[in-house]
């Protein structure tokens, strides 16, 4: 990759050596920067007034961008739709044929993060339950399911798998005895 910009203070002793009459090569040589450098600082200089290095990287090449406040619009209005839902919706309603991936780096610049878990008021209701830890009627099924997952999922994930897991194991328990 690139390397970093020199320091302004660097850049104004290098100017300054050649506005009190110092050639660019001399100032490159006595200040250990490159001739190149000190022949750009000093057309900067005498274009802009300024040493300041200037922006890095380009214009986000996007088709994304110009479509920024819908997409914001969109989330926000419907914060549980995933990726592949949103691509549809894009080209569904505007037409824009894009790629999950696409979305994904949108939402990373504009800072945007969703977490899909289980709203604290759906956790209690037995579909939504049984959807997640159905089939589980045995402790050795449920063990399975949770070694599966404990290696899968982050650990803050796996500590919740295993605390719905006790709990659902409590419930049998409960229910048996």
């Amino acid at each position: 990759m690139g390397t970093t910009a020199h320091s302004d203070d660097l850049r104004s002793r290098v100017v300054a050596e050649i506005l009190a009459g110092a050639s660019r090569r001399q100032a490159a040589e006595r200040f250990k920067v490159s001739a190149a450098s000190a022949v750009r600082w000093a057309q900067l200089y005498s274009q802009t007034g300024g040493i300041g290095p200037r922006p890095r990287g380009g214009k986000s090449r996007s088709p994304l961008e110009p479509h920024a406040a819908w997409l914001l619009d969109l989330t926000a209005a419907e914060p549980d739709l995933t990726l592949e839902a949103i691509v549809q919706r894009l080209l569904a309603a505007l037409g824009l044929k894009t790629s999950e991936a696409a979305v994904r780096r949108f939402f990373k610049r504009h800072a945007i993060t969703f977490k899909k878990t289980l709203h604290a008021a759906e956790q209690d209701r037995p579909d939504v339950y049984d959807g997640a830890f159905g089939g589980w009627d045995d402790s050795e099924t449920a063990m399975a399911h949770m070694a599966r997952y404990s290696y899968v999922e982050s650990d803050r994930s796996a500590f919740e798998i295993v605390r719905r897991l006790l709990a659902h194991l409590g419930k049998m328990l409960m229910q048996s005895g």
